[in-house]
């Protein structure tokens, strides 16, 4: 089997280098596919993009905007299943390091992170869409001491699938010299739901832990937003683009289009925040529209 050419993030390229960075070429039909890559944004774009997504905390909005999504995407009867955490940086780029970026070539270095992990996401949606699947997921960057620019990311892949994209990934998640990047990955069954919580949970942990005045006033001097929530406090660093990420298929014109409406965190028991109620729901919902359907079809003879 050919092995496809591997691609240096921190190159701007062109589209047909890219093509042939992503092309699979023991696979014509995924080639066709992947055929129409989106260029990364031009270095300069990205350096005007610092004042607007620097961050220290995970916003709350992200926390909820990002909650809802899982669940809209658990109602279509698809779970968060894939655990995935890779290490997107080469240079070795510390949070420190961050502060200096704007007079530093370091900077393309944080620039390719952000490039890898958009050619990352746009080769796995094509990977699902060739497949007749919906590419559902969502990312939280940090920035560690030990190995800087990271991220956390949550994917729906069917049980039936794993194998497939197990051997995927290991061809994808190379660097610019054709050494596998530093990555884990654990897949769990679909049904398993409680996974994909303590995932997202864990994955949140760098979320803003303050709280509205009136909030604190309700909830003690000790509360904070994590421990209202249910998630640990941690400070996930310094990051110098958009720290989350989420697939537009889990956003508010899908879920409008499905005519849903997501359960409000806010509003829910702390023991039906992190449940299985939206996936079971959704799948009560499917199988009574089927049992209807045949009903219908035995009406009609």
């Amino acid at each position: 089997m050919a092995k496809s050419p591997n691609f240096d993030p921190e190159v701007i390229h062109t589209k047909q280098k890219l093509k042939e960075a992503h092309t699979p070429t023991d696979n014509a039909a995924e080639y066709l596919m992947l055929s129409k890559i989106d260029e990364p944004a031009p270095f300069s774009d990205t350096l005007d993009a610092w004042n607007n997504w620097h961050s220290e905390y995970i916003h709350r909005d992200d926390f909820f905007r990002t909650y809802e999504g899982i669940c809209f995407a658990n109602r279509m009867g698809a779970s968060l299943n894939v655990e995935l955490t890779v290490c997107w940086e080469a240079s070795g780029c510390s949070e420190e390091d961050v502060y200096e970026l704007m007079a530093s070539d370091i900077y393309k270095d944080v620039v390719s992170s952000d490039t890898a992990f958009r050619l990352f996401i746009d080769r796995y949606k094509k990977f699902v869409r060739y497949r007749n699947g919906t590419p559902y997921y969502w990312a939280v960057f940090e920035n560690g001491p030990h190995i800087g620019l990271h991220s956390h990311i949550g994917l729906h892949i069917p049980d039936s699938w794993s194998g497939y994209f197990r051997r995927w990934l290991k061809r994808t998640l190379v660097n610019h010299k054709g050494e596998p990047m530093m990555y884990s990955v654990h897949i769990h069954k679909e049904r398993h739901i409680t996974s994909q919580w303590q995932w997202f949970r864990y994955a949140f942990k760098g979320t803003d832990p303050t709280l509205k005045e009136s909030e604190q006033l309700e909830n003690g001097p000790g509360a904070t937003f994590n421990s209202l929530a249910g998630i640990r406090q941690y400070y996930g660093g310094a990051v110098p683009f958009k720290r989350v990420r989420i697939s537009r298929y889990m956003l508010e014109k899908a879920k409008r289009d499905a005519n849903y409406i997501p359960p409000r965190f806010t509003k829910l028991l702390p023991s039906d925040l992190y449940s299985d109620s939206e996936y079971r729901g959704g799948n009560s919902a499917r199988l009574s529209a089927e049992m209807l359907k045949s009903l219908s079809s035995l009406e009609a003879l």
